[in-house]
């Protein structure tokens, strides 16, 4: 779902065909099929049957693609791949292999690295179209890799009421995995233990160093995404306000972890104010509509919340920038043998 609406948003018909969109949706459906519940690095530390199968190299992405594959082809009915040309199915294995693998957490660090490569590489151009930017097969693939990748770690950018009860269930597996690894008497992963994390206080960490890099890079690139970041702002302010209602602290620890949160919040509110203008929402004028984010220091470039839209404001934090109004994924030229649509 968050995968479609990412295509959607980013007008996705304009720079990724028909076949490329359809394997990124079925990747995204299929990403983490057979999960067990625990990480690499456990797999790779207890030797596990799939650490030695796949030589310690994303054994669980590689497990999660050949699954996929072994359902596909051995169910009936089930194969949808079935109506495509030879070499277009070649070509969808490609992209769904390439995307999944790239889920590794691993890939992480590089991909915002990339991310802002594309963004920086265009952001004094004169090129607008972006079936021009995104011309080339290998740029397409980062940017489905980054649309699947940022797709799959999207709950602390979603809603508050989700990113809190995904929070909780993550946390929950984590704590299991910890459960495992004291048993074994093998290393406890960060915030595996239950007896010691904190959990407002993990949100914060995980969203500050993994989620707000990859968010800030993304928006830069995809103007038109800019909802996850108001939502991941807005999110980490809360879990900063439950963390000072749990714990309490001192007036030095508040102050320095509100410190971390302001820097947060002012990384994404320039990102949205700096992205590229090819895929900025326009308003009924043709003339792209300005609001200010609250945030931090940035103004950010965004467009009026349509008429009746609720809001997604957590409580206690403050209220978010409007919303832009969506536009329907335009479907792709149908022909004979491709997929006749997408979810």
């Amino acid at each position: 779902e968050v995968e479609a609406v990412l295509l959607l948003l980013s007008k996705a018909h304009m720079f990724l065909s028909g076949l490329e969109q359809f394997a990124l949706l079925v990747s995204a459906a299929s990403h983490d099929v057979g999960h067990m519940g625990h990480n690499n690095p456990f797999l790779i530390e207890v030797s596990h049957e799939l650490a030695m199968r796949y030589n310690d190299r994303s054994p669980l992405e590689n497990m999660h693609c050949a699954t996929m594959f072994q359902i596909l082809s051995s169910t009936p009915g089930a194969n949808v791949f079935e109506s495509l040309r030879r070499s277009d199915f070649f070509e969808c294995r490609r992209l769904c292999i390439e995307a999944i693998l790239h889920t590794d957490m691993v890939h992480h660090f590089e991909m915002v690295k990339d991310t802002h490569m594309l963004y920086q590489m265009n952001m004094d151009g004169d090129e607008k179209d972006p079936a021009m930017i995104f011309h080339d097969k290998e740029t397409k693939q980062k940017v489905m890799n980054l649309f699947l990748h940022s797709a799959d770690v999207s709950n602390p950018c979603k809603p508050w009421a989700l990113c809190h009860e995904w929070a909780m269930r993550c946390l929950e597996e984590f704590f299991n995995q910890g459960d495992q690894e004291k048993k074994l008497g093998i290393p406890v992963q960060m915030l595996n233990d239950r007896t010691k994390v904190n959990k407002p206080f993990s949100q914060i960490g995980f969203m500050e160093f993994m989620i707000v890099p990859l968010e800030a890079a993304k928006v830069k690139l995809f103007p038109s995404l800019f909802e996850t970041a108001e939502h991941l702002s807005a999110n980490i302010q809360e879990w900063n306000r439950l963390w000072v209602e749990e714990v309490g602290h001192n007036d030095e620890q508040r102050e320095k972890v509100q410190g971390r949160v302001n820097k947060a919040c002012d990384v994404l509110a320039e990102a949205q104010a700096s992205g590229l203008p090819y895929l900025g929402f326009k308003s009924e004028e043709g003339s792209a509509a300005e609001h200010t984010v609250s945030n931090g220091t940035a103004t950010a470039r965004t467009a009026p919340r349509p008429p009746g839209r609720p809001t997604t404001t957590p409580p206690g934090a403050e209220p978010a920038a409007p919303l832009p109004a969506r536009s329907g994924l335009s479907p792709p030229p149908r022909r004979t043998g491709s997929p006749n649509g997408c979810i």
